[in-house]
């Protein structure tokens, strides 16, 4: 065994907890036997029994009492259980009162952009106009240096028609 109390092996967990019962006694007749038999045929069990033995006598020299710690009682765990929901309960109120108060500002500032936006668009909409400009079949013989784009129905389909198809 290392000075350190470094294990070279994990205790087996099954004896884990009995090894402390068997320190202090409170183990008798065949389970005493079945741990001690174990103890001798693991290395880990034997590494971490022979720690426990040598911290109790550690603290016996010391003049400390080794006393086993009495066990809580049978209301202990649903008392802890209820303080636990409780605590919890808490957690997610506050989460919650916190995403409220969040959305409802960002509610608000979503109304009133919205209201600005429409009043924008009401107040400063430009004029519309139902003219726009056309351009002339001249102008657009300027523009592609070519012949002039067809201004009617008819002209589309005098060029669709024409077999010389803008050979000139």
């Amino acid at each position: 065994m290392n000075s350190d109390f470094e294990f070279n092996s994990t205790p087996c967990a099954e004896y884990e907890a009995l090894l402390e019962d068997t320190l202090h006694g409170d183990l008798t007749g065949a389970d005493a036997a079945r741990v001690a038999d174990h103890v001798r045929t693991c290395v880990g069990c034997r590494e971490a029994f022979d720690a426990a033995a040598l911290s109790v006598r550690v603290f016996r020299a010391a003049g400390s009492p080794v006393e086993r710690t009495p066990q809580p009682g049978p209301a202990f765990a649903r008392i802890v259980m209820a303080r636990i929901r409780e605590q919890g309960a808490r957690a997610e109120e506050s989460i919650w009162v916190a995403l409220l108060a969040f959305a409802g500002r960002l509610a608000m500032v979503a109304t009133l952009t919205l209201v600005a936006l429409l009043g924008y668009s009401a107040m400063w909409r430009a004029p519309q106009t139902t003219a726009s400009p056309v351009m002339s079949a001249a102008d657009s013989q300027g523009l592609f240096g070519g012949p002039a784009a067809p201004t009617s129905r008819d002209e589309v389909l005098m060029m669709v028609a024409d077999t010389s198809h803008g050979k000139q």
